[in-house]
């Protein structure tokens, strides 16, 4: 009977760790994305100060109008997606173009 009971509490400290170190990791991912996030609604001013301000106050809404109105922002979009696709087409080309003609040199073989 002792023995279940053991295995029952190694199975739950288990998962308890396993669902610990999953949320560590989580956090450890997300942190980057949220502080991303935070300091696109900051000043400049408090997005660099030292130390790091983490809640902005007040809530900046014109960076997003100035990105608009200011910036090329859909220049900037299309160029971004334009290298991305040749990149991407290069890099796929350079893998299956010899893989194909790999093929076709054995497939004419008698």
């Amino acid at each position: 009977m002792m023995l279940g009971a053991d295995s029952v509490t190694r199975d739950r400290l288990r998962t308890g760790l396993l669902m610990l170190g999953g949320l560590l990791v989580t956090l450890y991912v997300l942190a980057p994305f949220s502080w991303l996030v935070l300091t696109s609604f900051m000043h400049e001013q408090d997005a660099l100060s030292v130390p790091p301000q983490w809640i902005p106050q007040p809530m900046r809404w014109q960076n997003y109008i100035d990105l608009f109105n200011e910036m090329p922002f859909l220049q900037f979009t299309m160029s971004h997606s334009a290298v991305s696709h040749l990149s991407t087409g290069i890099a796929e080309s350079s893998i299956t173009v010899p893989v194909f003609i790999e093929n076709l040199a054995w497939s004419c073989l008698p």
